[in-house]
């Protein structure tokens, strides 16, 4: 999945700030990173 792509419409359906956003894309990169 592309969360940078795919982060847009969720934020906008579940009313996200963008600091969740950040919270959230920096989380999916950092267990990504870990378990490759």
């Amino acid at each position: 999945v592309n969360m940078s792509i795919a982060i847009l419409p969720m934020s906008a359906e579940f009313k996200w700030s963008p600091a969740t956003v950040g919270l959230i894309q920096s989380s999916f990169f950092w267990g990504y990173l870990l378990t490759q």
